[in-house]
């Protein structure tokens, strides 16, 4: 399950995965949000935040190389910069799956999306103020009194 956030004036977008990590589940989000945005507003997203801080569960399932490649055919436009961070909780048992995961398929979604991701890992909400300093607090897009919003 995830909900997400999206900041147009900077060029924001956060999702967060909670519960049970079923799949390729950051793929389908990345797709399906990319569907919901304003058209034009995916491409110029600046900034991916993946928070993966409260999901439950993880299982290397589905870490094909060959889902991955479909899902991200599907995205109608690449940004073209973007800085993707995940952000993980160190003493959530599942981080470890999560980024075995990561892992397994990074060469090749960074080959198959022919984009400049660049991509930045961290273990606190604060350290997102530490690297991202044109953005504002971390927890004023992280906390859960945002308008987070769920996909139809």
């Amino acid at each position: 399950m995830y909900q997400y956030y999206y900041h147009r004036r900077h060029k924001l977008l956060v999702f967060r995965h909670f519960n049970d990590f079923i799949g390729a589940e950051s793929t389908r989000a990345l797709v399906e949000i990319s569907q919901l945005l304003p058209a034009g507003d995916f491409k110029l997203l600046k900034y991916i935040i993946i928070d993966f801080r409260s999901v439950s569960s993880a299982t290397l399932y589905d870490t094909d190389r060959a889902l991955h490649t479909i899902l991200h055919s599907r995205l109608p436009v690449i940004p073209e910069n973007p800085l993707l961070v995940r952000l993980y909780d160190r003493d959530n048992p599942a981080t470890k799956t999560l980024i075995e995961r990561v892992t397994r398929t990074h060469d090749i979604i960074k080959r198959d999306i022919k984009s400049k991701i660049r991509d930045l890992t961290l273990y606190n909400e604060h350290e997102i103020d530490a690297f991202l300093e044109d953005l504002p607090p971390a927890e004023t897009f992280l906390g859960d009194d945002q308008n987070w919003l769920a996909p139809p």
